[in-house]
């Protein structure tokens, strides 16, 4: 009889657990179509990406994309980030983020392109690719208005989500 009893208690709480998942993941899909991706338009007179020739390759480091991906990677930190000195006489800085949500979803489609390509997941060459873009990206959108745009990115959690996001939601057209 306590076999019967133990086994009854068992279904019902495995059950109640199954049912409590579902209603997570039912919540979780809800939240996720309330995201509305739309398309951002940003119009340029110039491409600040022209700027990556004033920077020297022993500025930029080295970076396992090869020295382009460096070079663009040391300009976008040096346009997202810059230090601000703790307090008076001490001589350690902090670092702020100028538009923390866009040059955090970058950090992270970096990061998440590595992975990809050191799994052979996908081809380093199109990592690259992909990785270049998004940076061109970044570097050109940070002097626009970019709130709609960040409240989305905050959105999107998910690398693959956010590298998406970047390649085919985010346009930006040259001016002549």
């Amino acid at each position: 009889m306590k076999f019967v009893g133990v086994l009854f208690l068992i279904i019902i709480s495995t059950s109640a657990l199954s049912a409590q998942n579902l209603a997570i993941a039912e919540t979780d899909r809800e939240v996720y179509k309330d995201i509305k991706v739309s398309t951002f338009v940003f119009d340029m007179h110039w491409l600040r990406v022209d700027d990556v020739e004033s920077i020297k390759a022993e500025d930029a480091g080295t970076h396992c994309m090869g020295e382009d991906v460096a070079r663009k990677k040391c300009l976008l930190t040096n346009t997202y980030t810059y230090q601000v000195a703790i307090s008076p006489g001490n001589p350690a800085k902090k670092t702020v983020y100028r538009k923390p949500a866009i040059y955090n979803a970058v950090c992270s489609i970096e990061k998440y392109l590595r992975k990809t390509a050191k799994k052979g997941m996908m081809s380093e060459e199109v990592a690259k690719i992909y990785f270049l873009r998004v940076i061109d990206t970044a570097i050109n959108i940070y002097s626009q208005d970019t709130d709609k745009l960040e409240e989305v990115l905050k959105n999107l959690k998910q690398p693959e989500e956010q590298l998406d996001f970047f390649l085919y939601s985010i346009k930006i057209n040259k001016l002549s």
